[in-house]
């Protein structure tokens, strides 16, 4: 039996290797110093690679100037040249110009990936589509003309492979893919052709360049982040066929200040000068930027709506808010405070996540839920109120924040997605938890909550267990007699300091306390 088994690998690898050996020549002529490959029709071929496996080195298929013919003969047959396969001159280092012929009607996907060195090439007329990833890091690449012929730009068609100032998307062109001019870091100015429905997600991230940016009017849709970090856009016009805008699609658009919409849009409006875009349908606001000011009838923030905007330092949410989605204000890296309307009922998904300067935080009592990383790695923010009607609180929820003090005002406690939602760099907060006093040993028992060092009882001022009428008595006659025995559990507004306010707190708080 040995033997059979050993016999049967030896055949196994000899199909293997004779396999290997058939496919590493990956083409079935070669005519001057172009590789061929026939197509099924058997009257014409597709330019190919050498078909060597380089690995991560560069290919040497192709060096200098290449040009193609329209036709070639080999053994007695002529074929026309109708197509450019898949990886043809990928990684290429040392190609400057391709010369395509009309002929060619087909560039397959990576045809020209990482030809870095490669200055021009021609697209010929009748060419429908550049497939994914073809000029991928093309980054000499200038001249670049598209055939009128052209109906998509595919996914990373041109990511960092356009060294042009300008570019001329014909009318032909109906979508353009996701990342398609992405870190195209030289680009001023696109004129788009006036039959483009759509802008594929993160198309035109990161380039920087951009100032001068007309949408056309027969716009459909707008992909996630299909302008962001286009930090020298100042204005932007929402035309009036568009009826999708993906999140952050200007995130970290620093310098952008004027948003507006085409007043016959039906899907989304900018009303009362707000500078920012609103569903209207809705009330979402889906995005702002730091001239934003929050309409009254915003009923939600969308998510990534004000994303990375570096330049906004305060906000005022107006009380019709009740939803905060996800990414909201992630990586607002100056935003001071943050005062959240007392509807509000929903915090997203790291809808605060990296609000660096943040200090102290009021979650309202109609909150409900706070998402995932929230408020993750917000490392100046000292102290957190939870809100009455809080029930879950999600996974690193303020992880990543040096909190002194957090206070609880549910007297159930809520329910934490795991113990990673305090916990800073995967060491449980060191803050001192307070929570109403009915509520204090129900805390002490919950997990996660127990894992607070310290917790004390909120408004329990005399110290015997629970908080009612003679602890206001007890508040103030420390504050008449200057003898505050602790101001921990005595200083209710978190201020700092203990006077009225904090009687008020409580008094406050036991009127509204469950019976």
């Amino acid at each position: 039996m040995k033997w059979i088994k050993g016999l049967y690998r030896m055949i196994l690898l000899a199909v293997f290797m004779i396999g290997c050996a058939n496919g590493a020549a990956g083409y079935d002529f070669m005519t001057g110093n172009v590789y061929y490959q026939l197509n099924d029709d058997g009257t014409t071929v597709s330019v190919t690679s050498d078909g060597v496996d380089y690995g991560w080195g560069w290919s040497s298929a192709y060096t200098d100037t290449v040009t193609i013919p329209s036709h070639v003969t080999h053994d007695g047959h002529t074929y026309a040249v109708t197509a450019i396969a898949n990886s043809a001159f990928s990684k290429c280092l040392y190609v400057q110009q391709v010369n395509i012929p009309p002929t060619v009607k087909e560039i397959g996907d990576s045809a020209f990936y990482f030809c870095s060195r490669m200055t021009a090439t021609t697209l010929p007329e009748g060419l429908t589509a550049i497939n994914d990833f073809t000029f991928d890091h093309c980054y000499s690449l200038t001249g670049i003309s598209l055939p009128q012929s052209l109906v998509t730009i595919g996914k990373n068609a041109f990511y960092a492979g356009c060294a042009d100032s300008t570019l001329t998307i014909p009318d032909s062109v109906v979508s353009i893919g996701e990342e398609a001019f992405a870190c195209c870091g030289t680009l001023r100015r696109i004129d788009f052709g006036i039959g483009l429905k759509t802008i594929g997600a993160t198309a035109f991230r990161s380039c920087g360049g951009l100032s001068n940016l007309s949408l056309p009017p027969s716009l459909e849709s707008i992909g996630d982040g299909a302008f962001m970090y286009c930090t020298g856009l100042t204005d932007i016009e929402i035309p009036a066929g568009v009826k999708h805008i993906g999140s952050g699609v200007f995130q970290a658009c620093e310098n952008l200040t004027g948003m507006t919409v085409d007043s016959e849009n039906t899907t989304f409006d900018a009303r009362e000068h707000c500078n920012a875009i609103i569903e209207t349908a809705t009330g979402t606001l889906v995005a702002g930027c730091a001239a934003t000011v929050i309409p009254q009838s915003v009923t939600a923030l969308g998510d990534g709506a004000f994303m990375e905007c570096i330049g906004l330092t305060g906000i005022t949410i107006p009380p019709s808010v009740t939803l905060i989605g996800d990414n909201a204000f992630n990586s607002c890296y100056y935003l001071e405070s943050i005062n959240l309307p007392p509807q509000l009922g929903h915090i997203g998904d790291y809808a605060f996540a990296g609000c660096e300067k943040l200090i102290t935080l009021n979650i309202p009592d109609a909150v409900t839920t706070i998402g995932d990383y929230a408020f993750f790695d917000c490392p100046w923010l000292d102290d957190v109120t939870l809100g009455a009607s809080l029930c879950h609180l999600g996974a690193h929820c303020f992880d990543g924040c040096w909190l002194n003090t957090v206070t609880a005002r549910s007297i159930v406690p809520p329910l934490m997605a795991d113990s990673t939602t305090f916990e800073r760099y995967g060491v449980f907060s060191q803050a001192t938890l307070r929570v109403p006093a009915q509520a204090l040993e129900t805390y002490r028992a919950t997990d996660y909550w127990n894992r607070f060092p310290s917790i004390i009882a909120l408004g329990d001022i005399n110290g015997d267990g629970c908080a009612d009428v003679s602890d206001v008595v007890s508040l103030i006659n420390q504050i008449l007699t200057g003898s505050v025995t602790d101001s921990r559990i005595a200083d209710l507004t978190n201020d700092g300091a203990i006077d009225v306010y904090d009687v008020v707190t409580l008094i406050n708080l036991l009127l509204n306390s469950p019976k």
